[in-house]
């Protein structure tokens, strides 16, 4: 078995950290629905959109599920993209 369901939660506080929410004006997210089932197989569905909704609050966001990284027809391991659109200075 290549998959194995990591926690969702620590790595996007890491990334939301990283990020000047204060300039962001939208988000887009696109994750794998390996992402999705890791958040249900650690009861983190809504954990993680807590988090989105307290790290960028009143800003517009969408998400877009993909297909993840496919190996010998296997989808192996959990991506997720943001596109984050900023105010200009």
């Amino acid at each position: 078995n290549l998959y194995r369901a990591v926690s969702q939660v620590s790595d996007r506080k890491n990334k939301f950290a990283a990020m000047d929410q204060s300039k962001v004006i939208t988000l887009i997210s696109f994750d794998c629905v390996l992402c999705y089932l890791a958040r249900n197989a650690h009861d983190e569905i809504q954990s993680v959109a807590n988090m989105y909704a307290q790290s960028l609050p009143g800003i517009p966001k969408i998400g877009f599920g993909t297909f993840s990284e496919n190996y010998c027809g296997a989808n192996v391991n959990q991506t997720e993209t943001y596109l984050a659109i900023l105010q200009n200075a």
